[in-house]
């Protein structure tokens, strides 16, 4: 079977099992994880096996900081803490700002820290943010993202760089070029983009 369709498959699986049937968004990425093993090439008898073993190699390496990440944005969110982080942005920046409050978090944390991380950081900030407007949910995990996104992806030295490294070669892009004082930077580039498109809502 062709890998794409192989990935559609997988992608449609947990899309169905988490809005239609309602299944825990864990449980249905570990099916999802075995179907997609079980269509894959290989012997039988370690399709299952290797799901399990990929999910210990990743839960090694970032499980521990993901579950402290959670934990501490619960606690965030319990204590009032986020919604008096919120009430501070507002004050400075106003409501209407509060979308590029959220980039600019995202962007800055995101030097430090895993991407994932900083999503479970951010996420009951954008979450406070809504229960006091009642609008732009959506445009506030947007911008918290991309903020994240843009660090993690193109401003060495990141947690990503070696990621950066091999997606500009794959790209045939001289990764000298990124730090170039000559060049426009792709970072103030996407920034200004995502900036202008956030004032337009």
């Amino acid at each position: 079977m062709h890998p794409l369709l192989i990935l559609l498959i997988g992608v449609v699986t947990v899309i169905g099992l988490i809005l239609v049937l309602r299944l825990n968004a864990f449980l249905a990425l570990i099916m999802a994880a075995i179907l997609v093993s079980l269509l894959a090439p290989g012997a039988w008898p370690a399709k299952v096996a290797r799901v399990g073993e990929a999910f210990g190699s990743v839960a090694g390496k970032i499980g521990i900081v993901i579950a402290l990440a959670a934990i501490i944005g619960q606690c965030l969110m319990e204590s009032g803490a986020a919604d008096r982080i919120v009430r501070s942005l507002l004050r400075v920046l106003g409501e209407s700002r509060a979308a590029a409050a959220l980039l600019a978090a995202g962007f800055v944390l995101s030097i430090p820290m895993f991407f994932d991380t900083v999503i479970f950081l951010l996420v009951p900030l954008a979450r406070s943010l809504w229960r006091r407007t009642r609008k732009n949910y959506v445009l506030y995990i947007t911008a918290l993202a991309a903020g994240a996104a843009i660090t993690h992806t193109l401003v060495p030295p990141t947690r990503a760089k070696g990621r950066l490294m091999s997606t500009s070669k794959a790209l045939l892009i001289d990764p000298s070029d990124m730090n170039s004082s000559r060049k426009i930077s792709p970072t103030a580039t996407g920034t200004t983009i995502f900036s202008r498109a956030i004032a337009r809502c």
